[in-house]
């Protein structure tokens, strides 16, 4: 198994086949997936409608979204089952995953490539009680631009609100020259205050550059323990040439603001122990 360190000291562990209740060093890996043999039997699919067919399939090492049906604005997820992998009484935690632009699903009716609209990282919540989502919007103001999305169980699986209410925690700016590069998505979710907060980095992995570097949130709306607690993914599109692909997703348990502070203080302790002795 090969273990890859982010910039933020966690790990992501990168096995053959989707792992669950492992710890590597100082963090417990809730599950991850890097989708090299098919584990499609971990999720559920959730559509918004009975005439939108989604197929999510692994192929050539990623997941692949697909749809038929009626062309129409329509939504689905693709959720980790929590027996599997689950939030649940985490105070602290990180969900990250990929979106891959450059590797879109083949549509076998065309044997090309479609566009790339609205791919999503649920990083807590389900179709019953909401949650939170990072995602490429379609609404408003904020059309082609990746934001942290606050939704209810419907409008997970349904319509985000319109462009009148989108319900927009937090906009990491416009992707619109970029739509079909890959993106890496990492939120850590801080559960202990009175509200939900977050720490967000983006980078476009396909030109190296951020398109958010530890940024901030916090959901004033809500409580700290709103939504629900599977991890997974979420499209929306309005016809059936819908074809995605995503990749690497990975929750593991963060540690809390307080924990980090001790670490840090004990660093700093040893070193001056060290400079002293030296």
């Amino acid at each position: 198994m090969a273990v890859r360190r982010t910039r933020r000291g966690a790990l992501a562990l990168a096995a053959a086949t989707l792992a669950c209740g492992s710890s590597v060093g100082m963090a417990q890996v809730i599950a991850t997936d890097n989708y090299s043999t098919d584990t499609t039997a971990n999720y559920t699919a959730k559509d918004e409608t009975t005439t939108e067919l989604s197929a999510w399939k692994v192929s050539g090492g990623t997941l692949n979204y697909s749809r038929t049906g009626t062309a129409t604005w329509a939504t689905g997820v693709f959720l980790l089952n929590p027996s599997i992998g689950s939030t649940a009484g985490q105070a602290a935690f990180t969900t990250s995953g990929d979106f891959i632009g450059n590797k879109n699903f083949v549509l076998a009716a065309t044997g090309a490539n479609s566009n790339y609209y609205q791919p999503g990282l649920v990083i807590s919540g389900d179709p019953t009680a909401g949650g939170y989502a990072i995602a490429e919007y379609e609404n408003g103001a904020f059309q082609y631009h990746l934001v942290l999305l606050r939704e209810t169980g419907a409008q997970l699986v349904g319509d985000e609100g319109g462009t009148g209410n989108p319900p927009v925690v937090k906009d990491f700016g416009s992707i619109k020259s970029n739509l079909t590069d890959n993106f890496h998505i990492s939120a850590t979710v801080i559960r202990s205050g009175a509200h939900p907060s977050f720490d967000v980095t983006i980078t476009d992995l396909t030109n190296g550059v951020p398109v958010a570097l530890d940024v901030l949130a916090t959901d004033a709306g809500a409580p700290a323990n709103y939504g629900g607690s599977q991890v997974g993914w979420r499209v929306r599109y309005d016809n059936n040439n819908a074809a995605l692909s995503f990749d690497n997703l990975s929750v593991v348990v963060a540690p809390e603001p307080a924990s980090v502070g001790l670490l840090a203080v004990g660093a700093m302790g040893l070193l001056a122990r060290r400079r002293r002795t030296s």
